[in-house]
């Protein structure tokens, strides 16, 4: 993502995907939609830079689910100048088939 390589996301995500943002929005659609929301997000701006500060993966043994929880520092700067905005944020994303089917997103400002 922060690469602006958008397209080169599609194979790790499933045909459709389920994704609930930080900022309130929710989607349930195809993953080229999704991808095709990220292009205009990453579009406005000059770069973006992410800090992995943890991540770990878990299987849910009684659901049979496998899960990725990542936690990261997320830096924004904007087009046309402006302030860098830099989070704290958490995204749970969960996998079917070596594939993202889900992901959700929380923040918190610095």
């Amino acid at each position: 993502f922060e690469t602006a390589k958008i397209q080169d996301m599609k194979p790790y995500f499933a045909d459709s995907v389920k994704y609930d943002d930080a900022h309130g929005m929710h989607f349930y659609g195809p993953t080229e939609k999704l991808l095709g929301y990220a292009k205009s997000d990453i579009e406005g701006l000059d770069s973006m830079r992410f800090d992995i500060i943890a991540l770990q993966s878990a299987h849910v043994n009684d659901k049979n689910e496998d899960w990725v929880n990542i936690w990261f520092r997320e830096r924004r700067y904007p087009k046309n100048g402006g302030n860098a905005d830099t989070v704290l944020m958490q995204e749970n994303w969960k996998l079917k088939n070596g594939k993202v089917i889900s992901f959700d997103q929380y923040l918190a400002k610095m």
